[in-house]
């Protein structure tokens, strides 16, 4: 394939990110010395203030489309954002981005020399301490500082990533998709190469991260990957984007949805029964909506049907051959690993969903299929 015909299609999935890193990541794209290629911005579901402003910017660059898909309440699915990016794209190649980065000026100029026939790259990236920002072409002659580690960055051919059908929108709120990914191109034929400093820069700006206990969705995910098949999206509708008009949950109608669904209550005497959850969604009728709440360490029962001090709990839940033992300073973060786990599993079966999660407040409302 000759360089003068390669378009490339960068694709960024974005939610609810601070304006000036997206704006770092954006002047570093408009710095390229090869100026062949497009932004392919999808924001799923941004706050609507979040999206006014990010939109305004992104559509500021000459090279990048903003894309808007109402998955406003949804959990972050990374591989539906990047599939909706695949179907809007236009490029021969596509560059699967993440907003974090920052890369040198000519690293487009040196992807656009690789080999795509049959193969696929994936990158290393130098990780930025906090507060270091700047010129990326400065911060190459510091690289030697800098923790490096691969990141979600791959150039493929579109045509190889339509013939897999994407990413796997099973996988949705943090991990795996990735690769997942690559295992489907490599068992369709496809070799990966990676790649990285010195020969490549790329940089990921700092931001916090939270330290956490693997959830029980994440190893339903991870056991999936190992275990199970690679199916991948099982239709053709796979990087559908999600409108207005198709959404039936909405910030602006929640109040009143809840006003006419069913409450769901957790028994609760000495243990949360998850199994009372289950049980009340599975009599629920098509059509029906329903709808949880949890707040600053109260909860639900359907004894007294009012809000009650939990002072003592032991919640014993098992799962796949992994016990968890959840005491009472951890009980939101027990309801909200199977809240999660809960739509992970469930999501065809719900006509719509929406879920809300402000400090230890934590709220579902759902319609069922």
């Amino acid at each position: 394939m000759e360089a003068s015909n390669i378009l490339f299609s960068i694709i960024v999935g974005y939610r609810n990110r601070e304006i000036e890193r997206v704006k770092r990541s954006l002047d570093a794209l408009s710095n390229q010395t090869f100026i062949d290629f497009e932004l392919v911005f999808v924001d799923y579901g941004s706050d609507l203030s979040i999206a006014r402003e990010v939109e305004t910017l992104v559509n500021g660059y000459s090279f990048a489309k903003y894309i808007y898909s109402n998955t406003d309440g949804w959990f972050w699915n990374r591989a539906h954002a990047l599939n909706i990016g695949v179907r809007y794209a236009s490029g021969a190649l596509l560059l699967f981005f993440d907003i974090d980065l920052i890369i040198e000026s000519n690293f487009l100029a040196k992807v656009n020399l690789l080999d795509f026939e049959n193969n696929f790259y994936t990158f290393n990236c130098c990780y930025l301490p906090q507060g270091i920002f700047g010129d990326p072409e400065k911060l190459i002659s510091q690289v030697n500082q800098f923790r490096q580690s691969y990141v979600g960055l791959c150039a493929v051919k579109k045509e190889y990533v339509e013939n897999i059908k994407g990413f796997d929108e099973y996988y949705m709120v943090w991990g795996v998709e990735d690769d997942d990914f690559y295992k489907r191109l490599y068992s369709s034929g496809i070799t990966r190469i990676q790649l990285g400093a010195p020969h490549y820069y790329v940089f990921h700006q700092w931001h916090p991260v939270q330290v956490k206990e693997p959830t029980s969705w994440l190893l339903t995910m991870t056991n999936r990957f190992f275990n199970g098949k690679l199916s991948g999206n099982s239709n053709d509708k796979w990087g559908s984007i999600v409108t207005h008009e198709e959404r039936l949950i909405q910030s602006s109608n929640l109040s009143q949805i809840i006003t006419v669904a069913s409450p769901i209550y957790l028994n609760q005497r000495d243990t949360i029964r998850f199994i009372d959850f289950w049980t009340v969604f599975d009599k629920l009728k098509s059509g029906e909506a329903a709808y949880f709440s949890f707040t600053d360490g109260f909860i639900y029962t359907n004894n007294s049907k009012i809000k009650q001090k939990i002072r003592y709990m032991l919640l014993k839940y098992f799962f796949k051959g992994f016990n968890f033992n959840i005491n009472q300073s951890n009980l939101f973060n027990a309801v909200s690993d199977f809240i999660e786990f809960f739509v992970g599993i469930q999501r065809t079966a719900f006509a719509d969903y929406y879920i809300s999660k402000t400090g230890n407040s934590l709220r579902l409302v759902f319609i069922k299929t």
